[in-house]
């Protein structure tokens, strides 16, 4: 990756999407390693808060106030998602996303093919 491995700076759990994503991606690492490596980043940390809510739901009771309220991973996770999501979207993981990678024009054999969306497999429930 152009002298620079992205993949080493992850997290385990940051890898295991890295190695689940990238063989299926069709482009240049060395032009899209930074957006792969915070594509990662960000579903690793949605996926983590998925499974805090799992084990917990989706509210706590406040110490300071007694009232029941929303867990701070239902917010963090949601915008990890929405960014995720904005990346991927760069790598054609949906069917516009492909649309746009194949070329709407006609320039590529394929461009008159309707896009299937790609999509990368997500983590197996524990």
């Amino acid at each position: 990756m152009g002298g620079y491995n992205y993949r080493d700076r992850l997290s385990e759990d940051e890898q295991e999407i890295w190695d689940r994503t990238v063989p299926h991606l069709e482009m240049s690492k060395e032009v899209y390693g930074e957006s792969m490596y915070m594509y990662c980043k960000e579903l690793a940390k949605y996926e983590r808060c998925e499974e805090k809510l799992s084990d917990f739901g989706l509210t706590q009771v406040s110490e300071k106030t007694g009232y029941e309220q929303q867990r701070p991973e239902v917010s963090i996770g949601a915008a990890a998602l929405k960014n995720a999501m904005a990346i991927a979207h760069k790598f054609g993981f949906d069917p516009y996303g492909t649309k746009k990678i194949i070329g709407i024009e006609g320039k590529n054999k394929n461009a008159n093919k309707k896009p299937t969306g790609r999509s990368v497999p997500m983590r197996k429930a524990k």
